[in-house]
């Protein structure tokens, strides 16, 4: 039976089960998800602690599916050692990519978060050059490659959503997680729209009409793949009230 947390509001125009990709041998899958907290802070001993009281707060209606302890690596790399949220856009553009500015929930966002694990023998069996062209950025140094000069496999040429030739942004908190066994990136994408997340994963995953699909995928698995709506701080106070 599906319950609704606030069946008295309107749904959120764009809220639905995250969208299902595959292509060739690559897959987005679909997960289950109804509630996601991202708890942040420099010290992970605050951060379990704070996770621990809601999620003992969130018993009397809701089962703790994962529990994901990321952190920040080197200098804001992934574990594939590539600078990861250079593009993220800043103050009042971050602004304009990420909150909604239309009736009912001004103020609230789109999120989709996916668990990535690296194929990390695959990805260090390549040259530092091949990295940088699946990447487009140096490794060292982090400096974008020229436009002229990007392969069309590269990863911020296929996660790159235009229009009208303008290119339409998102904000990127992807975090690193894991040990020297197993680890990965989780995704976790803001928009005011959950159409450009899902173009920017369309793309990256199929080989549109280049014939190249995101280069990236190659050397990563994708776990899993849920779509939520953050709603405004409005609607927070008002339903504490």
């Amino acid at each position: 039976m599906d319950l609704a947390l606030f069946p008295n509001e309107p749904m959120p125009n764009e809220l639905h089960p995250f969208i299902e990709l595959r292509s060739a041998d690559r897959h987005f899958p679909s997960t289950p998800g109804d509630i996601f907290v991202m708890v942040k802070s420099m010290r992970m001993d605050l951060n379990y602690q704070a996770s621990k009281y809601i999620l003992s707060m969130f018993k009397p209606i809701a089962n703790g599916i994962q529990d994901i302890q990321g952190y920040k690596y080197l200098d804001d790399r992934d574990l594939i050692d590539f600078v990861d949220g250079t593009e993220n856009p800043k103050n009042i553009e971050r602004a304009k990519a990420v909150i909604i500015d239309s009736e009912p929930y001004i103020g609230g966002s789109y999120l989709i978060v996916q668990q990535y694990i690296d194929k990390q023998e695959k990805w260090d069996s390549l040259t530092t050059e091949y990295q940088e062209g699946v990447i487009e950025r140096t490794k060292m140094d982090d400096i974008e490659i020229a436009d002229d000069k990007k392969k069309p496999y590269a990863h911020n040429v296929k996660s790159k959503v235009e229009i009208d030739g303008g290119e339409i942004k998102m904000l990127r908190q992807n975090r690193p997680f894991g040990n020297a066994m197993e680890h990965g990136t989780m995704f976790i994408g803001f928009a005011k729209t959950a159409n450009v997340m899902e173009t920017s994963l369309k793309q990256m995953i199929e080989p549109g009409e280049k014939g190249h699909h995101d280069k990236l995928l190659d050397f990563v698995t994708a776990k899993t793949g849920t779509l939520y709506f953050v709603p405004p701080q409005s609607f927070l106070d008002e339903m504490s009230s």
